[in-house]
């Protein structure tokens, strides 16, 4: 158990934030192999007390873990700044490598890691790693989902507090600056033209108005990016607050009668 959970968290670690369904899956398979161990070994230790050991997650009163280190690690350094949302999903997808895609550095895969020590056998695995390959590399909300029920409320909170803390921050300390460049650089005396030049005429008026604007240097690499970032960042808060509120509903829903059994 503990070396199956171990290789899981380093696979974990060493891969993007879409390999949080295979995690969740493996924690599942543990769990369920744990328990039928428990029935011809009762003196086994308690399946979550092993998990919290390997997750590093020992502390009273902390909701620190390497999932969630993981987490803010990946959602600060490559959600945000490298994934593009698709409102049709709703998902998160990366997208063609361009000059200023930031490299994410992370920890190196385990090797030699046993086939039983994932799924249980090497076709198992293959059939997994088969479903994980369909799926393309998104971000959606059985991610969403998948992390919440890893990291717990708690740990989500933290999570989502961390997150609106970096676009706080972003506000003043970036998005600002660019904005009050933005509107220096256009021209004083722009208005509407007159709808009879037509779609066409009316683009050309813009784009002889904003010429000097296009030429700015880190229009693209700036100022659109950051606003990528933030408005990723507004998009993956408003996807956790709806899979822990899913969550949330179903144990209510779930709930036994007030004075029930």
């Amino acid at each position: 158990q503990r070396q199956s959970l171990d290789a899981a968290l380093q696979r974990f670690e060493s891969r993007d934030l879409t390999a949080t369904l295979e995690l969740h899956a493996i924690l599942r398979t543990c769990r369920l192999a744990h328990s039928l161990l428990t029935e011809s070994l009762p003196d086994l230790d308690a399946f979550e007390d092993i998990l919290r050991e390997a997750n590093e997650q020992v502390k009273l009163l902390s909701f620190s873990s390497r999932v969630l280190k993981k987490a803010l690690s990946e959602v600060v350094g490559d959600v945000l700044p490298n994934l593009a949302f698709r409102a049709d999903g709703p998902l998160f997808e990366r997208p063609p490598a361009c000059a200023f895609t930031l490299a994410c550095e992370r920890e190196p895969p385990p090797r030699g890691v046993p086939a039983h020590a994932l799924f249980g056998t090497r076709s198992l695995n293959a059939h997994f790693a088969m479903r994980a390959a369909a799926a393309g590399g998104t971000l959606g909300v059985a991610h969403a989902e998948a992390l919440h029920e890893m990291l717990g409320d708690g740990g989500m909170q933290v999570l989502l507090n961390e997150l609106t803390m970096h676009m706080e921050q972003l506000l003043p300390n970036v998005l600002s600056s660019y904005v009050s460049e933005v509107q220096e650089a256009l021209p004083p005396n722009t208005k509407l033209p007159s709808y009879q030049y037509g779609a066409n005429g009316c683009f050309a008026y813009f784009e002889a108005k904003l010429h000097d604007l296009r030429a700015y240097e880190e229009l693209h690499s700036g100022v659109f990016h950051n606003f990528r970032v933030f408005g990723n960042g507004i998009l993956l808060v408003q996807m956790l607050e709806s899979a822990m509120h899913a969550r949330s509903t179903l144990a209510c829903m779930q709930a036994p009668p007030h004075g029930g059994p």
